[in-house]
């Protein structure tokens, strides 16, 4: 078995899910015939890779990191055995087109593999949208949050008035209808430049630097997007709060 994660950052959950399936091959499993488990900590920072591979030293797994992105996945899984368990954990999986992912790893995914997500979930229309959509908008429009987007153009010596932070958080349509997604952007407000090194970056005002967005799923439209994108859901598991989900799904045959 070979546990694959994907934007793996500290390593924290994938030692919980290792863990649980070390105590399982002990368990179940013959001394002499202990099928050993694989381990593939993915991610395009190779500090994180590093740390996730530290983080699960003293387990009995054989484990190699890989640094690059997902759309990589066709070369990368070459190097893992199957069956395979593939992770896309931390709600990493809201940052990425629907059926962009959903295809991609349904095209390399071998039947008896399986794929694990977790989300956080949407509530329906209604007062409980509403709020949500009010929450959300407060928190990634916080001062905090501001400044953390900020930071990249600060850091090389950009005047915090020269340009400014703007959050949506709007309806756009899809294959299953209407999703909601966030939408982050910088907009310049005055004519500046940057010097990085021995390069110099030019902007105008006017200028607009689009970040990345995050997908609000309801539970409901997550399971629209597995089902027209081939996929079985064998498994989900809902916080108490119904607020997140954890979803284990296969291919379906």
């Amino acid at each position: 078995m070979s546990l694959v994660s994907v934007g793996v950052g500290n390593g924290e959950k994938e030692r919980v899910f290792l863990e649980a399936l070390v105590k399982k091959n002990l368990a179940e499993t013959p001394v002499s015939e202990k099928a050993s488990i694989y381990y593939y900590p993915i991610d395009i920072n190779s500090e994180f890779v590093d740390i996730a591979l530290e983080k699960v030293e003293n387990l009995p797994v054989k484990k190699k990191g890989i640094v690059g992105f997902i759309e990589g996945m066709a070369i990368f899984k070459t190097r893992w055995n199957s069956p395979t368990l593939f992770c896309i954990l931390g709600n990493t999986f809201c940052n990425y087109e629907p059926e962009f992912i959903l295809q991609l790893i349904h095209e390399n995914l071998e039947q008896g593999d399986l794929f694990l997500f977790d989300t956080n979930l949407f509530p329906a229309e209604g007062s409980e949208g509403q709020s949500a959509r009010e929450a959300i908008l407060g928190a990634y429009t916080s001062r905090e949050n501001a400044l953390f987007n900020k930071y990249p153009l600060l850091q090389y010596g950009m005047n915090p008035d020269d340009f400014d932070f703007e959050l949506l958080l709007a309806p756009v349509d899809s294959r299953i209808g209407s999703l909601y997604r966030t939408s982050k952007k910088l907009h310049i407000l005055k004519d500046t430049e940057l010097i990085i090194g021995e390069k110099t970056i030019d902007f105008k005002k006017g200028d607009i630097i689009r970040m990345g967005f995050t997908y609000k799923y309801t539970c409901d439209q997550i399971t629209a997007f597995l089902g027209t994108c081939g996929f079985e859901i064998l498994k989900t598991f809902l916080s108490e709060d119904q607020a997140n989900a954890l979803i284990l799904a296969k291919k379906r045959v």
